[in-house]
């Protein structure tokens, strides 16, 4: 290969050129540091395949698929100067096979120099929880960090959303086709300013997004072209050397059709005058979300007080999925005692949803959770944690009056206790776990109100016994499992034991278990179920491995008859 590239300065350059276009196109990783580029090796390969057959059989049921399948799988990885990935990959079956190359669809790069550091390409930027979050985008954008001076410049632009046209379904023939949603083209850039430091400091956000009206060849029934500009400010201070106070605020101007007239706000009159940055519409709502929090460290205890308010309808193009129309009160308290013997930690308060009513009782509630644990000394532990909370999922937009709206409360407990004792050559361990969660799927509208209730009951005892010397494991468990529903009540329970040992100087590894489980329903009989599995597994060296695993089930049945499946399945693995 040296010789090839020394052959001639033209096709220096070329090669060149070729490597800063991968480079833009990169898969997302995290910020290549170019000042180690000479130290990297030029070119890596590494890689591997796999052979893979399965064999089914059953008794008394029939099968859902093929009763032998098989599939061989390879993957090649090129790296060039610890910052390209190239990855190939070829899959073939029983029935299809597949080849996929390097593609270029969703590939990006942070190199970095110093204190700056540039993306390129598929990238995803932070600013805060409510402006910008995390969310990828096609473009550019680049982080600098000033030395002599407390600042940091963070600025993007780019593309997240790339134009789908609509497609009739009468003009489609492959039926087979999978068709994405209708969307318009969505562009965006957005700055943060960070002045200060960890202790005292401002970040000041700037984000907007826009849909690109021209960017569908045909209007559509219902989607409508977006706009949105988000400022934000978030501040750190430390008041004295224990007492800390940070308030994190996002204001966020929604248009939900540019296409209708202009606007004039009566409030936040500062959106009239935004010039070509943002003109309001007829269709525009400006929302609030505010976060602030002040902690108090009191000896090994640290105490805080939080507040959370995110208007309803609050929208961000940057940050999609959040949590609207809620407002809570909490006090959190963190501490450690008994030389940190015991952790713990808790929040309560209350929170209130449905906030355009204000008159409502019913929409408040107690949140709280709590954590603990205790370790008693290196043998024993325990650990206990309970919380609760609710989840809103909100249509973005509707145009009916009956909106619907979908609240899921749960409430979670759970307690474990672990034990180990014995000496180095036979250890034992003895371990209990329970939980136990309910949950309320709540359906409303202007008409009707429908609750589900679900309870979910956990439980599970077990105990291992170790001979090291002799590389074996045994382990005995009990099982019980509930799920109640309002239409249905479910439970199973029994025992499973088994084994595992080494031998070849751990090269071989054989696994077997046996479970014995009772599944009750109040809509059908009572009926056990026979699992019994064996797995072993074989390192020759750092090149070739072997697996073999095989499973079968037995399940009487009084009034039909007696179900028998089987699997065994068979891989070896070589990697490069």
């Amino acid at each position: 290969m040296t010789q090839v590239l020394n052959s001639s300065l033209t096709l220096n350059k070329a090669i060149l050129l070729g490597f800063f276009f991968l480079i833009f196109y990169q898969n997302p990783i995290n910020a290549q540091n170019l000042s180690n580029l000479k130290d990297a090796k030029p070119i890596t390969i590494s890689g591997g395949f796999n052979i893979n057959t399965t064999v089914l059989g059953a008794k008394g049921t029939e099968l859902n698929r093929d009763p032998f399948y098989w599939q061989f799988n390879a993957n090649m990885n090129i790296n060039l100067f610890g910052i390209i990935s190239l990855p190939f990959s070829a899959t073939f079956t029983k029935e299809n096979e597949t080849f996929n190359q390097p593609s270029f669809n969703q590939f990006g790069m942070s190199p970095k120099y110093k204190n700056v550091t540039v993306h390129l390409g598929y990238r995803n930027m932070s600013f805060s929880n409510y402006s910008l979050s995390g969310l990828t985008f096609l473009g550019a954008g680049i982080d600098v960090v000033f030395d002599k001076i407390p600042v940091k410049i963070s600025a993007m632009y780019g593309r997240f959303n790339k134009a789908v046209q609509f497609i009739n379904l009468n003009d489609i023939e492959d039926e087979q086709l999978i068709l994405e949603e209708p969307a318009y083209e969505r562009r965006g850039f957005g700055s943060k300013i960070s002045i200060g430091k960890q202790k005292h400091g401002v970040d000041l956000i700037l984000f907007k997004a826009k849909d690109k009206l021209e960017t569908l060849f045909d209007t559509i029934q219902g989607l409508k072209p977006e706009e949105n500009i988000v400022f934000g400010i978030n501040t750190r201070n430390t008041i004295t050397k224990k007492l800390n106070l940070n308030i994190e605020y996002t204001n966020s101007t929604y248009t939900f059709d540019t296409r209708v007239s202009d606007y004039r706000f009566e409030t936040y009159r500062y959106i009239n005058r935004l010039g070509t940055l943002f003109t309001p519409k007829l269709s525009t709502q400006t929302k609030n979300a505010l976060v602030s929090k002040l902690s108090y460290q009191l000896l090994k205890a640290n105490i805080a007080l939080m507040y959370r308010r995110v208007d309803p309808e609050f929208q961000s193009m940057g940050t999609p999925g959040i949590i609207g129309d809620i407002e809570e009160y909490t006090i959190n308290l963190s501490t450690n005692i008994l030389n940190n013997k015991i952790n713990f930690s808790s929040a309560i308060g209350s929170q209130r949803d449905n906030l355009n009513n204000k008159e409502s009782q019913s929409n408040k509630r107690f949140i709280g959770s709590a954590n603990l644990n205790y370790n008693v000394n290196e043998s024993l532990n325990f650990s206990t944690n309970y919380s609760n909370f609710n989840s809103r999922i909100l249509p973005s937009r509707i145009s009916f009056a009956d909106s619907v709206k979908y609240i899921q409360v749960t409430e979670n407990l759970s307690l474990t206790a672990n034990y180990k004792f014995g000496k180095d050559s036979v250890k034992h361990s003895l371990s209990v776990v329970s939980n136990m969660q309910t949950a309320n799927t709540i359906n409303r509208t202007l008409t009707d109100t429908l609750d589900f209730g679900t309870k979910v009951y956990n439980g599970n005892l077990n105990y291992q016994l170790n001979f090291s010397e002799q590389k074996l494991s045994v382990n005995i468990a009990a099982s019980y499992s509930k799920f109640n529903t309002d239409e249905n009540k479910n439970s199973s329970f029994g025992p499973t034991v088994g084994a595992s040992k080494a031998f070849l100087n751990n090269k071989l590894r054989t696994n077997f278990n046996y479970s014995f489980f009772v599944t009750k329903s109040s809509n059908t009989s009572d009926y056990p179920i026979h699992n019994f599995s064996l797995a072993l597994n074989y390192i020759l060296n750092k090149h070739h491995s072997f697996r073999f695993n095989t499973r079968y089930l037995l399940k009487p049945d009084a009034e039909l008859e007696t179900i028998h499946k089987y699997r065994a399945n068979f891989m070896y693995n070589f990697t490069f």
